[in-house]
């Protein structure tokens, strides 16, 4: 049975300044149904347009001119595991992500080294699937607060059937900026 969720709840929290997490957390919501909620709404007119900047946008790829970046950055909005695929007694976790790139938490690197990892989606069966990917490290350092070294990645490869399920990761499991 389908929880059901009114939007004067979610206008009211949009309109009391609560971020797209924590409505999402509130009513337990996944990424992209939210952000079909948001286009209905955007759609309807039914919340003045002050109340979207800043909101999450669809499947955040727009381009900024102007900005190094591409694509934008989007945040994981759950605890996902990446493996090494060459030592897969090493792992990290998923920041953020892109078509183009990641940043991952507990994986160190030398700026220049490829690697192959495996993005593990056994807590999302059903939801999306594991995704494999080819990067390049282009910074990595490590964190003042509890020390954890963290590393940006490009991706360098994603086969096509990998491609479709990086997407979904991105749809489903991450908010992107605007």
């Amino acid at each position: 049975m389908k929880k059901k969720i009114r939007l004067a709840d979610i206008i009211r929290d949009m309109r009391a300044g609560l971020g797209d997490v924590p409505i999402m957390e509130k009513y337990g919501i996944y990424p992209h149904d939210y952000e079909e909620i948001l286009q209905s709404l955007k759609e309807t007119r039914a919340v003045d347009e002050r109340y979207f900047q800043g909101r999450m946008t669809p499947q955040g790829f727009r381009s900024s001119q102007g900005d190094s970046r591409k694509v934008s950055r989007c945040h994981l909005v759950a605890d996902v595991r990446v493996t090494d695929l060459e030592a897969e007694n090493v792992s990290g976790r998923l920041i953020d992500i892109t078509e183009k790139g990641c940043r991952l938490r507990g994986i160190e690197c030398s700026v220049g080294e490829t690697r192959s990892f495996r993005i593990e989606a056994d807590d999302f069966e059903g939801v999306v699937s594991d995704c494999s990917f080819t990067a390049v490290c282009r910074w990595g350092k490590r964190e003042q607060s509890g020390g954890a070294y963290v590393a940006g990645f490009e991706i360098t490869h994603v086969g096509m059937r990998d491609r479709n399920k990086l997407q979904g990761i991105i749809r489903l499991l991450a908010i992107c900026e605007t």
